[in-house]
């Protein structure tokens, strides 16, 4: 039994990165979310987090990752809009903003985790390839006939599109502070 409740666990996290315990509770059919705390614990986690860790981004050391991104090249459009990325085909990936242009929300510096497999919702943060810019990050909301990609730190500069295939590169699940 506690194999399956596990099981069932990592596959709804892997299905779905961004799912909260209140959500997997909901899935497995616990009427508390301490129940999923428990299953985490029992399997050696100190909560989701650290089982998100694990199952999502499992990857190289530290050190190793922050080699790859020494050495990895830049994406850039005109503005600056210029991002460091360690693409890996349909599976999540890291980007670094080398821009300030996202400020104050994004930060050059800040390490965001990408999904190439999610599809967005209203407001999610989407790394795009706009045309004549190259790289960029927008807030997706879906419109009566396409998409509206809107920047995040500038809302006066919406632009309403119909993407084409692997023009959204994916979904933002999660944002690492850089260092200043």
């Amino acid at each position: 039994m506690a194999e399956q409740v596990l099981e069932k666990i990592i596959a709804l996290v892997r299905a779905r990165p961004t799912i909260t315990v209140r959500e997997l509770a909901r899935e497995l059919g616990f009427s508390e979310e301490r129940s999923v705390y428990y299953w985490l614990r029992k399997a050696g986690h100190k909560g989701l987090k650290s089982l998100k860790e694990q199952v999502v981004w499992a990857g190289p050391p530290a050190a190793v990752r922050e080699e790859e991104r020494r050495m990895a090249g830049d994406a850039a459009g005109p503005g600056g809009q210029a991002v460091r990325e360690r693409p890996e085909e349909r599976r999540p990936f890291t980007v670094v903003v080398s821009t300030r242009a996202y400020e104050p929300w994004i930060k050059a510096g800040d390490e965001l985790y990408i999904d190439p497999a999610a599809s967005p919702a209203g407001g999610d943060l989407v790394l795009v390839d706009l045309p004549g810019e190259g790289a960029a990050l927008r807030r997706a909301y879906p419109g009566p006939s396409a998409l509206w990609l809107v920047h995040p730190a500038d809302p006066r500069d919406a632009l309403e599109l119909s993407p084409a295939p692997g023009q959204i590169r994916g979904v933002v699940l999660r944002l690492v502070r850089g260092r200043p």
